[in-house]
């Protein structure tokens, strides 16, 4: 939002001289005073600090803050009096405040602050000087950064015009009823006015207001000006509405400031909420299908543009809408088609010519209706997001809050009247209400094509389908008509039946009358309800079930009556369910039999003869239970002579073995005695057999002995009672499967192979194969006793624990005895070996059984020996490492678990300390054994002696001894360096001789070292001029066994001097001031170097190897002698001269600083003054004329080739010429180093 309001003015700091009057005290004074209570300070600090000690913990804390607060206070109020170089930045205090801070928390810790170390640093950064050619100290930076070198400025300023504009970014304003004034720049160039003139015209009337700013308000707005250089940004206060323009601006010499045809609009600012009808106050719950009825209220300068939010469910969704004008509306900001024009900022620019009527810029009101159709269910929130003019003023609800009369709670708005002409709606910022979908209803289970059954004296349960997202509460209004056609609802055969309320849990009703139910209303707590088909329900009572029942005797011509024929029919909703019940001699069976059909016919034939009586005693059918049958016609009696018949009691196949036989059971119906005929059926032949005076009804038949194998069938033929009627039998037969082989047991094999290994202590099964049928019995015989198997699988398993050989003996299936394959009657089983360890002859000598020796090493030696192992791989062998003493003592004892794949195993000794080591091993576990299951295991011990290894030193570490180069070592005396050996002699011992500057080295070997202490002479030959580090770099003892030495560890210094020398380090024989004269010095530090510097002679001590010296002076600088502490001779030097010239310098303007005004158009002249040895070079730069510390360079120009003393440069541009850099024939400065 473009609210108008300009920053915040700056003013400048100027030097308002020191608080204290120098009349009182002058400059040095006060510092003086400054900082003597400074000091004083201080020592109270330290005095605190010491009674410290001694004092409680507590007394810390207190010291840190007392003294961090008067520090900071002295610290922050000494810049306040202004005083010279006392005057320190904020930025600056600050930092102060937080070093002595630290400083302060430091000492109340007892932190340890090396003061000598913070005392170095600080005469380090203050007292940074170095030894001239004069031999006394000079400060380096002094010298090259002398800024005498380079001075003077030139600074050309234009003259520029004075020019007054109002509103010069070309903004347009807006001002609410209670905001804040708005202000709106004046820009003043150049000039610095006395009076600014100023009018608005007002839009409500187009009155012409006038205004006058002078005297004590103008100095007022401009002491709060922004300024910048020579252009002034006066802020004009804005309250009302309005186009502003300036009349006339006067200048401190009465003269008019040239204006700039310009002016500042100012509109109310645009506002923009929701319309909402009054009668939607009380009630946040809406329907779906219905229009939201809002509407937008803007109001501001038209067009208006209103962005709003719009949330459904958590959805948003953003829509604008532009254009938001009264109806024949324009304004000079309309612009051909476009209603305004957009600058990227988001304002209008203002052009406006010649506008006069301003009533165009009143803010005006317009409604917006939005009638959006409510689709979809949920919460729906509408919300301002914010309003944009016609000038580009943007009023943004969502992040500058506004005050308004309502507010949301609880989903309600809480809304007041905010027009009191317009009774009827409520303005708010935001509306947001709840969206119902309408619930549906319909009939679930019952339509007119299927109604719904009511028995009579009871009730019927309707069923409802309810789609409601809120199904708490729900009204539903039931209409009730005839049962035999469907009534429209408002039919006067229809009349209105009950109001229902439903439920979440309920959502059906019980009826008690027939008749058709229409669904005539429904509702929820919110919507009216939408009723879908089927809407109807007919409930109706059936008629109770009825049975028709005709009996018909069924005769036989031998017989007589055997039976009854009973035709049934039936009226009412199959399926039927009927009983009746069979009586004879007294005793009555009930039986129950189920018809899905209206005719059905039953059919009584009894298997004794004897008096029945057949009576029918229920009937139901879907609809209507346990109705009663007591009517005579529904019994009826007779006397039954059965037909004879047999049949076999059991129906299933029979099995036997080949020369066995069956019996098989029948049963025999009708009157005995009877006389039986039946068949036994074998591929094709027949044998027929009969069996005569059967009294009993249970019969047995026992077939002949079978001699084949395969399916035989034996067939009931035909049966004579004691009537003699002879009945043919359709019985069905039954079949005996004789078995063509008997059963078999065999062993089968594992791996191809009825023999197995396992591991000790472990079970294995043996595989079976039985053919026959199960269940199978099974004898065989273990190494110990015979034994019995039971098994129905045919590929059963016997479980073995023991080794030795497994036979089968017999074998028996649920029929027949078998026989046992002789091939595959055994299985043999044994034991795997368990793993063992063995010593290869190569690994060691044999002593005792199971005791070997070890060849003898060396201590540190790299040593192994082999185990062969026994088994199956991996392996994992445990055995116990031990140093022995002299006395077999064991210590350092280990045990070790070593893991192998290969069954030949490497055991790596260990050779630290010296000493007898012993390996005991003590068990061995494979892939199938673990060691803990073999207690027999034989140990095996192998014993290995390790020697120490020789020592060597010298005697006297890291002493240096001296020679000269020309001087033979034996003419000096020299001794031998004195050695100490330790080990088994004799002794051969290697050293060597290191060249410390080159890095060359030698070694050198003596042999055959007989003592313990020895000395070593090493020749000339290796030896030259420079120092020498001899180092022990290997022994060896009688032993064999050697020792390796780095060179830090024992050695000794041979230093071989000769005449010390003196050398430049550079080539070149001329300097400039400020330069080092640097020469490399050669011998035994430390030195004294001779020279003359322009004449005179001076002498210097250096400690080090370096000499070097700063050019302070032009002039000539010679070597004259050199001296060491070694050789104890001086050395006179010839030809080491160097010559030092002076740096060249440059004045601008004669060093001073000159500003020069010029007119646009003029030129000013620019003098630079060389100095030097020429030619030169020159480098000056142009930058901006500012009274800052760092001013923007605008220019860089380099000049060569100046042979003259004076150059001369002309320019009509603005701005500060000063030089940066001058090159003469020898040397340069520069200011940029």
């Amino acid at each position: 939002m473009s609210d108008g309001s300009s920053s915040k003015p700056i003013v400048n700091a100027r030097d308002e001289g020191m608080l204290i009057s120098e009349t009182i005290a002058d400059a040095p004074t006060q510092r003086f005073y400054a900082t003597s209570l400074f000091v004083f300070l201080q020592a109270l600090k330290f005095y605190d600090y010491i009674q410290l000690y001694g004092a409680p913990p507590s007394a810390e804390t207190v010291f840190a803050i007392k003294w961090i607060g008067i520090d900071a206070a002295y610290l922050l109020l000494i810049p306040k009096l202004k005083i010279p170089w006392l005057s320190f930045k904020l930025t600056t205090s600050i930092l102060q405040i937080v070093l002595f801070g630290l400083f302060n928390v430091c000492l109340s810790a007892r932190i340890p602050v090396s003061v000598s170390g913070v005392a170095a640093a600080l005469l380090k950064l203050v007292y940074d000087r170095e030894l001239s050619v004069l031999e006394h100290n000079v400060k380096v930076s002094d010298i090259l950064n002398n800024s005498s070198r380079i001075l003077g400025k030139h600074t050309v300023n234009i003259l520029p015009e004075s020019t007054a504009k109002l509103n010069p970014h070309g903004a347009c304003y807006c001002v609410d009823l209670d905001s804040k004034p708005i202000f709106i720049p004046i820009r003043l160039n150049s000039t610095i006015p006395m009076l600014v003139q100023y009018s608005r015209i007002d839009p409500d009337s187009n009155d012409v207001i006038h205004y006058n700013i002078s005297g004590k308000r103008l100095k007022t707005l401009l002491k709060h000006s922004d300024h910048k250089t020579n252009v002034w940004d006066l802020a004009l206060e804005a309250t009302e509405p309005g186009l502003y323009r300036i009349d006339r601006v006067q200048d401190s010499s009465r003269l008019d400031v040239r204006l700039y045809r310009s002016q500042a609009l100012v509109v109310r600012c645009p506002t923009a909420t929701l319309v909402i009808p009054e009668r939607l106050k009380s009630s946040p719950d809406r329907c779906t299908g219905e229009m939201d009825e809002l509407s937008i209220r803007a109001s501001g300068l038209p067009p208006l543009k209103v962005k709003y939010n719009r949330w459904i469910e958590g959805r948003e969704r953003v829509s604008t809408i532009d254009s938001v004008k009264p109806v024949d509306y324009t304004s000079p900001l309309m612009v051909g088609h476009h209603e305004y024009l957009d600058n990227p900022a988001g304002q209008q620019l203002l052009n406006l010519r010649s506008v006069e009527d301003v009533l165009w810029a009143r803010s005006r009101q317009v409604d917006v209706h939005l009638n959006s159709s409510l689709g979809t269910a949920g919460t729906w929130s509408y919300t301002i997001e914010e309003v944009v003019d016609a000038c580009g003023n943007t009023i943004n609800y969502s992040k500058t809050p506004r005050k308004v009369h309502q507010s949301i709670s609880d989903g309600r708005l809480d809304l007041t009247k905010g027009d009191t002409q317009s009774p009827a709606v409520i303005e708010a910022p935001t509306y947001e209400f709840r969206v119902h979908e309408r619930p549906r209803i319909s009939f679930q289970g019952c339509n007119p094509e299927a109604p719904t059954k009511l028995l009579p004296g009871k009730d019927s349960r309707l069923h409802f389908n309810i789609q409601a997202t809120d199904a708490k509460s729900l009204n539903v209004q039931l209409a009730i008509g005839e049962p035999d056609a469907l009534e429209k609802i408002n039919s006067d055969r229809v009349k209105q039946y009950k109001d229902i309320k439903l439920s979440a849990k309920n959502h059906g009703v019980t009826v008690t009358e027939a008749g058709t139910y229409t669904i005539s209303g429904f509702s929820s707590n919110h919507c009216k309800g939408i009723i879908e088909m089927p809407s109807s329900c007919v409930v109706y009572t059936p008629a109770q079930p009825s049975l028709s029942v005709a009996f018909e005797p069924i005769q036989d011509k031998c017989a007589g009556s055997i039976g009854l024929m009973v035709d049934l029919s039936f009226t009412g909703s199959p399926p039927f369910n009927i009983a009746w019940k069979v009586s004879k001699d007294g005793k009555a069976m009930m039986h129950r039999k189920k018809i899905d059909r209206t005719r059905q016919q039953l059919r009584f034939t009894p298997d004794e003869a004897g008096h029945f009586r057949y009576e029918f005693i229920s009937l139901e059918d879907s609809n209507y239970k346990g109705i009663e049958l007591s009517d005579k016609s529904y019994a009826m009696e007779q006397t039954v002579y059965p037909l004879a018949g047999a049949a076999f009691v059991q129906k299933e196949t029979k099995k036997c073995c080949i020369d066995d036989s069956v019996s098989v059971p029948v049963r025999l119906i009708g009157s005995g005695p009877w006389n039986l005929v039946y068949e036994v059926t074998h591929v094709g032949k027949r044998q027929r057999f009969e069996l005569t005076n059967l009294k009993e009804a249970l019969q047995t038949i026992t077939t002949p002995v079978f001699k084949k194998g395969g399916s035989h069938t034996v067939t009931l033929v035909s049966i004579q009672d004691a009537n003699g009627c002879k009945t043919p039998l359709e019985e069905m037969d039954t079949t005996i499967e004789v078995r063509r082989e008997r059963p078999s047991a065999a062993f089968y094999t594992i791996d191809d192979h009825r023999a197995v290994s396992i591991i000790e202590g472990s079970t294995i099964d043996l595989p079976l194969r039985l053919t026959g049928d199960g269940p199978w019995t099974v004898a065989y015989e273990t190494p110990d006793k015979r034994q019995t198997l039971r098994t129905s699988d045919r590929n059963a398993k016997l479980k073995i624990a023991a080794p030795g050989e497994y036979r089968i003996l017999e074998v028996q299936d649920a029929y027949c005895p078998g026989f046992v394959d002789v091939k595959a009657e055994s299985f043999g089983v044994q034991w795997y070996p368990r793993p063992r360890l063995s010593l290869p002859p190569t690994s060691a000598n044999s002593s005792k059984v199971g005791k070997y020796q070890r060849r003898e090493v060396c201590e540190g030696d790299e040593d192994t020996f082999e185990i062969e192992i026994f088994g199956a791989p991996p392996f994992s062998i445990a055995y116990e490492r031990a140093h022995l003493t002299h006395k077999d003592v064991q210590h350092d004892k280990q045990s070790i678990e070593l893991n192998a794949a290969l069954p030949l195993v490497s055991i790596k000794t260990k050779t630290s300390p010296a000493g007898t080591w012993r390996y005991t091993f003590q068990g061995v576990s494979d892939a199938r054994y673990d060691q803990s299951h073999d207690p027999k295991i034989e140990k095996i011990e192998v014993e290995q002696f390790v020697h120490s290894r020789p020592r060597a030193q010298f005697v006297d570490k890291e002493k240096t001894y001296n020679y000269c180069l020309e001087v033979d070592l034996a003419q000096q005396d020299a001794d031998k360096v004195p050695i100490k050996l330790q080990g088994q002699a004799p002794f051969q011992a290697r050293f060597r001789v290191k060249h410390e500057l080159t890095g060359m080295t030698e070694y050198l070997t003596e042999v055959d070292i007989r003592q313990h202490e020895s000395g070593l002479q090493v020749p000339k030959s290796m030896l030259t001029l420079g120092k020498h580090i001899v180092s022990i770099a290997e022994v060896t003892d009688a032993n064999g066994c050697s020792r390796s030495y780095t060179e830090k560890d024992s050695r000794v210094f041979i230093v071989i001097s000769e005449m010390p020398s003196i050398l430049p380090t550079s080539s070149r024989t001329e300097f400039c001031v400020g330069d080092r004269l640097t020469y490399a010095l050669q011998g035994s530090p430390p030195f004294k170097v001779e020279y003359q510097f322009n004449g005179a002679h001076k002498r210097a001590t250096v400690s080090g190897p370096v000499f070097s010296r700063i050019a302070e002076q032009p002039g000539e600088f010679t070597i004259l002698s050199l001296y060491d502490s070694a050789s104890n001779c001086k050395v006179s030097v010839n030809g080491l001269n160097k010559v030092v010239h002076d740096i060249p310098s440059v004045r601008v303007s004669e060093g001073k600083n000159i500003i020069e005004s010029i007119h646009e158009g003029d030129q000013a002249e620019i003098i630079f003054h060389l100095y030097g040895t020429p030619p030169f070079s020159l480098t000056y730069t142009r930058s901006e004329s500012s009274k800052g510390r760092h001013n923007k360079v605008l220019e860089t120009h380099s000049v060569s080739g100046i042979w003259e003393d004076k150059y001369i440069i002309h320019s009509s541009v603005a701005g500060t010429f000063a030089a940066t850099e001058i090159h003469d024939a020898h040397c340069r400065i520069s200011l940029q180093n």
